[in-house]
């Protein structure tokens, strides 16, 4: 069994949680949503607690449906938030002047990327080099994250690109001119 796999998730008291085989039912002030683990997972709640049963799980799986549920209960109950930084002469984001779900990117290529804002999702762009994703599923704002990402991976020499806080660019030395 896996250390992760171990831990027991503590419920927020504004949340309500029922288990139905290995479905959660989950309901906040914000939202409701429903959960789908696979068949074979045994979930037990008690009072304000709430866990997977190891011995209907591979340990394989077991650590990462653990950390499934944990995101999963703090996303319906809190916000997760992923600040995007666009490093670079003329890297800039704004909004589409039509459509506010929009977002127009202009990263150094002879065309500027138009991309849809998913639902559930907020955009918020700050100065026009800094963006700040906020939501309640963490792989949503995750995958929009890398998504936007991909279009200007950093580059390792001057760590141009589109960077998210937090991430180290692993930096090179240049060439050495020699004597």
């Amino acid at each position: 069994m896996s250390n992760i796999g171990k831990n027991i998730v503590v419920l927020p008291s504004q949340l309500n949680l029922e288990v139905r085989g290995w479905k959660l039912y989950a309901k906040s002030p914000f939202r409701e949503k429903i959960m789908r683990f696979p068949p074979y997972t045994k979930i037990e709640k008690r009072e304000s607690l709430v866990g997977l049963v190891s011995s209907s799980i591979k340990p394989e799986v077991y650590g990462s449906l653990q950390r499934k549920l944990d995101a999963f209960i703090y996303g319906i109950s809190y916000k997760y938030v992923k600040r995007l930084l666009f490093v670079g002469v003329g890297y800039r984001a704004r909004f589409d002047a039509q459509d506010s779900k929009t977002i127009i990117l202009r990263l150094g290529f002879s065309h500027e990327i138009r991309l849809k804002v998913p639902e559930g999702l907020n955009l918020r762009i700050v100065k026009r080099n800094n963006i700040i994703l906020s939501g309640h599923d963490f792989e949503e704002i995750s995958q929009f994250a890398y998504k936007l990402r991909s279009f200007r991976k950093p580059e390792p020499f001057k760590g141009k690109g589109v960077v998210i806080k937090g991430e180290e660019v692993r930096r090179k030395e240049g060439k050495k001119k020699k004597l």
